[in-house]
């Protein structure tokens, strides 16, 4: 008997991933504890084989809603923070940032995948 295994994309990977945190974290209040749980961790492995995937999807997100913790994703997966310290804690204003580097760096980004 032959099995099939069904193909899930890497697009549809990600946004499992971040349902899956959305609904496990939807109660904590702390960052730290968003940052240290497992489904945020596996987000940050899974960027390691899809960083330009990755980047570009949470940016997408962002656009639509910002939403601290695709933020601080963001933070971690790029390593960077463009976001001025007068505007740290500002969730529109990170967003705006985060995009506007996005915009800069867009080609870098898609070289990650290369």
């Amino acid at each position: 008997m032959i099995e099939y295994q069904m193909y899930v994309s890497p697009t549809d990977q990600f946004y499992g991933l971040m349902d899956k945190l959305e609904e496990s974290t939807k109660c904590y209040s702390s960052c730290n504890q968003i940052m240290e749980h497992k489904d945020y961790l596996e987000i940050i492995k899974f960027s390691y084989d899809h960083k330009a995937l990755v980047i570009k999807l949470l940016i997408e997100e962002i656009e639509e809603k910002p939403n601290v913790v695709w933020l601080l994703l963001l933070g971690d997966i790029t390593k960077k923070n463009p976001v001025p310290k007068r505007d740290a804690g500002k969730i529109n204003r990170m967003a705006w940032w985060w995009i506007k580097w996005y915009k800069l760096n867009r080609k870098k980004v898609n070289s990650y995948e290369k």
